[in-house]
């Protein structure tokens, strides 16, 4: 996969883990006598086994991601950008998306909570979004409300960003 380019948006992926475990479990309650089933279910518990071993010592860990993480809003610009801002234990982050048909790139996040005495939680009201410079894998977009226009730094720092 390409680094950064997922499905658009968060439910794809929820609904795709689903329909995968739903057609294992019917797999494996229908055919579990073909010996290609059987591999597929060895492989299955080995790995569910790796994971059990290696999860029991990242329980304090996921649950201290679970509980900071707050999703806040979600806001599409026309139908080549889109916001999803998120509110983790260092303050609310808007991660930027662009959007190609169902997939989408990551491309980069704002990190400060405030620009102008606005919260990012008030982005979800912004009436258009336009990228205004690009400094190499950085840019500044433009937010315009109905009663101002603000310019954010949208950093990159290499990494992929899922929803």
């Amino acid at each position: 996969m390409i680094s950064g380019v997922g499905l658009r948006g968060h439910w794809p992926d929820v609904i795709i883990f689903y329909i995968w475990f739903l057609a294992t479990l019917a797999l494996f309650i229908g055919f579990r006598k073909l010996k290609w089933v059987r591999i597929y279910a060895r492989i299955c518990m080995f790995l569910t086994g790796i994971f059990m071993l290696l999860g029991s010592f990242m329980i304090p860990l996921l649950l201290w991601y679970i509980f900071s993480l707050n999703f806040i809003c979600e806001k599409d610009f026309t139908e080549k950008y889109s916001v999803q801002v998120s509110d983790y234990e260092q303050g609310p982050q808007a991660h930027i998306f662009k959007t190609n048909g169902p997939f989408e790139t990551y491309l980069g996040t704002i990190h400060n909570t405030r620009y102008y005495g606005m919260p990012l939680e008030r982005i979800k009201e912004a009436e258009s979004m336009k990228v205004v410079a690009r400094h190499g894998e950085d840019m500044e977009v433009e937010f315009e409300f109905t009663d101002m226009k603000i310019i954010c730094l949208v950093e990159r720092h290499g990494r992929a960003m899922s929803r």
